[in-house]
């Protein structure tokens, strides 16, 4: 089930799972995701994640 799978700038990944979202390493991303269930950050290098506030 692929189309539940975006992929966007430096590998961040949106996984929609019914009524969750969960994003992986979000650095810079465009869009303004305020709706996640879960952030998942694989490692701690500066360009895994990046707030926006």
């Amino acid at each position: 089930m692929t189309e539940n799978i975006k992929v966007f700038t430096q590998n961040s990944i949106q996984i929609t799972d019914r009524d969750r979202q969960i994003y992986i390493d979000p650095f810079q991303m465009r869009e303004e995701p305020y709706d996640a269930d879960y952030i998942l950050i694989t490692h701690d290098h500066y360009d895994h994640f990046s707030r926006r506030i």
